[in-house]
């Protein structure tokens, strides 16, 4: 089986919608969107972290998989969505192969160095985090923080000498005035500083204003 065989199935599509239904009224996708996203993010980073084959393989079907817990509510999505997985991949694959995709989506949250210590875990924790494409969001005066996102027109990875450049693209660097400030960003730095610590593996993050 194979993450394109997962997306065919009606397991995929009906989780996601009940989980599209549950969200509908949240101004950031965690669904279909969402999901896309992360599988774009995660095919970049098997290429620039060099995972073999197997470990795209089973990195991108923990990307289709990572937010199905989200059926049992936020608290405790990443845990809920490793049991849903297993269940769901029982007798489709090997039971070493089901034990890293479903560790991968326990630890997406990246709270604890070991969480990076295995590629897939690792690449699907910045896949994740890396969705600020803005056709995530959809505007909503009590978020101050969406139009920020919003104003987003694409974001890169680059490698560099002695490390990498996460590149963000805004209409309107303005909005970023408060960015150390901001509840996603704050946990985006953790995750930066996370993945330093447990890989030495350097990420800055730039911003880049630009015209449309």
């Amino acid at each position: 089986m194979t993450y394109k065989d997962i997306l065919q199935t009606d397991y995929f599509f009906e989780t996601y919608s009940k989980i599209e239904f549950l969200k509908r009224n949240y101004p950031v996708n965690h669904g279909f969107v969402h999901i896309w996203h992360v599988i774009k993010h995660a095919k970049n980073l098997a290429e620039i972290f060099k995972l073999s084959e197997k470990e795209k393989q089973l990195l991108l079907i923990a990307c289709a998989l990572h937010d199905i817990g989200y059926l049992n509510g936020r608290d405790e999505h990443a845990v809920n969505g490793a049991h849903a997985a297993k269940m769901f991949l029982q007798g489709k694959l090997c039971e070493d192969e089901i034990n890293i995709i479903c560790n991968a989506i326990a630890c997406h949250g990246g709270k604890r160095l070991e969480d990076y210590y295995n590629n897939v875990s690792m690449c699907l924790i910045l896949a994740d985090k890396f969705d600020f494409d803005k056709t995530r969001y959809r505007e909503d005066d009590n978020h101050v923080a969406i139009k920020m996102f919003m104003s987003i027109e694409k974001t890169e990875l680059k490698q560099i000498d002695g490390g990498y450049n996460f590149e963000v693209y805004t209409t309107d660097i303005s909005l970023f005035n408060n960015i150390n400030s901001d509840y996603y960003f704050v946990k985006f730095n953790q995750i930066l500083n996370n993945l330093y610590k447990a890989r030495k593996i350097k990420i800055e993050f730039k911003l880049k204003q630009i015209e449309i």
